[in-house]
């Protein structure tokens, strides 16, 4: 799989998402009923059809999220740097299982295909989030497993974060950190997150990241 392959796979979920979301904005009615009354502002039972692209001069990131049930979804993640050559782009897909942890969130343990820096490997990522009160943390991690040796290829912490939700769930701020791992590359990275709801299914949100000359990344997430 090369980058310019999951291009479509993002297309296809831009078209797909609006759809998705209202057939499952009418099953899950009930329980955004409760929104006003405190109610975590997802519904975490199971996995929800999403989209999220961030990007700075430095970075680009893209994931798809895909339901094929009540606890199985497929999964696309994309992870590329500009200012380094073309084949330090990176491509994870695979499946997940949802694992609901009730009125406190969720844990998505996978397993897929890591495809990128002249090499494939089999992978495992871990999604997750997590929601306490007016505490919120959600991140993502992908690590490869070299077929050959069985050695560290590659691993991406991406979009980690722990904030606060304020303004009636509308606006979260907080420390993120993430770490890029992969050949000569090996780095680690933290700073801040602010998100604002645009609508209802729809979050903007500006990174802040250091050490090194400070990036600044920012995109959308739909769900």
């Amino acid at each position: 799989m090369t980058p310019r392959s999951v291009v479509p796979i993002i297309a296809w979920l831009l078209v797909s998402s609006p759809a998705a979301s209202r057939a499952q904005d009418k099953v899950n009615a009930p329980e955004r009923s409760n929104e006003a009354a405190g109610a975590p502002h997802e519904v975490f039972a199971r996995p929800r059809l999403s989209w999220e692209a961030l990007a700075s001069p430095a970075f680009h990131t893209a994931t798809g999220i895909v339901p094929l049930g009540s606890r199985v979804a497929v999964e696309a993640h994309y992870f590329g740097m500009p200012e380094k050559e073309s084949r330090n782009a990176v491509i994870q897909t695979g499946v997940s299982w949802h694992l609901g942890l009730g009125s406190l969130g969720f844990v998505a343990p996978g397993v897929g295909w890591y495809s990128g820096v002249d090499h494939g490997a089999v992978s495992g990522s871990v999604r997750w989030q997590i929601e306490h009160g007016r505490i919120v943390s959600e991140g993502l991690m992908v690590q490869a497993i070299d077929r050959r040796d069985g050695t560290e290829r590659g691993q991406f912490w991406d979009g980690n974060h722990v904030s606060l939700s304020l303004l009636d769930r509308r606006v979260e701020v907080g420390p993120s950190w993430e770490h890029i791992h992969f050949r000569e590359e090996d780095e680690w990275k933290w700073g801040g997150r602010v998100a604002v709801r645009l609508a209802r299914s729809v979050t903007a949100q500006l990174f802040t990241l250091t050490p090194g000359r400070t990036e600044w990344r920012a995109g959308l997430l739909v769900r």
